[in-house]
């Protein structure tokens, strides 16, 4: 008991409670400073009354009257009991019970290792494959074909298990994995930079493009390819894979005549975009393109499903995937 109540307060320390709900493949359809509102995960709805206090890491189903924390969402959701919410939560958090304890009593810190699972070993890697991560690549409204560009479908194992999950290369040879129940890393932890125009080697005439993740940058070419007056298209592309790289990656962003910043919008993007801007007036920050929502993902995501809902108001989103 005394081991699931560390794990218990490990994993609350550890997790957020939109990021959660989210990565179950639902969106917020508002945003009231730290209040975010949902069509319910937990039963059909036509308008979202689902309601999560991100301050204080709670939610309150406005159709039920249920409410509560993590667990008690996960306990609803899943319809589990406690123990079975804690597997849930290692499915979410891609470790053990003993790994965590291991990482929370030893604070590892170490810049290479952060967000990387030095236990995860790379297997294989293919063309998207399984119908159920490409399932996940739509979920997240982006198309295939642009999604075979940039990922692949790679095998790896981690605690002696063996799992497949959407991987997406860095430069130091590592992946960035994901899967609908899945985000971690493989060694080594680096950024990504990509190049869109090709015949161009002289970096103070080209323009640059900076995302946190590879979700907001699928979206952000996803989002050029509906509507070309969206954003003004890059030379090329970094994908920091986590903000620890940005200051990492400063000279190679001051290298470029133009930088456009779409960082994410919680706390830790805005204090990063912040920071970068103080660095130089050429650099410029695009995030009010996607105000009021997350990052550019769950922004593609709700317009995609405002435009579904338009078409046939009687569509519910408020159904589990």
């Amino acid at each position: 008991m005394q081991h699931e109540q560390f794990y218990f307060k490990s994993a609350k320390e550890q997790i957020d409670l939109v990021d959660y709900i989210v990565s179950l493949g639902f969106q917020y359809f508002k945003q009231n400073h730290h209040d975010y509102w949902f069509k319910s995960p937990l039963h059909e709805e036509h308008t979202a009354s689902f309601k999560v206090d991100q301050n204080k890491q709670i939610w309150y189903d406005h159709g039920t009257g249920q409410g509560g924390d993590l667990i008690d969402f996960i306990k609803a959701f899943h319809r589990c009991d406690f123990k079975e919410s804690l597997i849930k939560l290692q499915e979410y958090l891609g470790l053990n019970p003993s790994t965590m304890e291991a990482k929370n009593k030893q604070n590892i810190e170490q810049d290479n290792f952060e967000n990387a699972d030095r236990h995860i070993q790379i297997i294989a890697e293919r063309s998207v494959q399984k119908y159920y991560l490409r399932q996940y690549i739509q979920s997240r409204s982006i198309s295939i074909s642009l999604a075979e560009k940039y990922l692949k479908e790679v095998d790896y194992s981690l605690n002696g298990r063996y799992y497949t999950a959407l991987g997406f290369a860095n430069n130091g040879g590592g992946y960035e994995l994901r899967n609908k129940y899945f985000k971690g890393s493989s060694m080594p932890k680096a950024p990504t930079i990509l190049s869109l125009k090709e015949g161009k080697n002289d970096f103070s005439q080209q323009s640059l493009a900076v995302f946190e993740g590879f979700f907001s940058m699928l979206s952000f070419l996803e989002l050029l390819e509906k509507d070309k007056h969206f954003a003004e298209k890059p030379d090329g592309i970094l994908v920091l894979n986590s903000l620890s790289f940005l200051n990492k990656s400063q000279d190679l962003i001051l290298s470029f005549g133009q930088i456009d910043l779409y960082l994410d919008g919680d706390m830790a993007g805005k204090k990063a975009t912040e920071q970068a801007l103080s660095w130089s007036e050429k650099i410029r920050d695009y995030s009010h393109l996607y105000e009021g929502f997350k990052d550019l993902n769950t922004y593609l995501v709700a317009q995609n499903l405002q435009h579904k809902e338009q078409e046939d108001p009687k569509i519910s989103y408020g159904l589990r995937r």
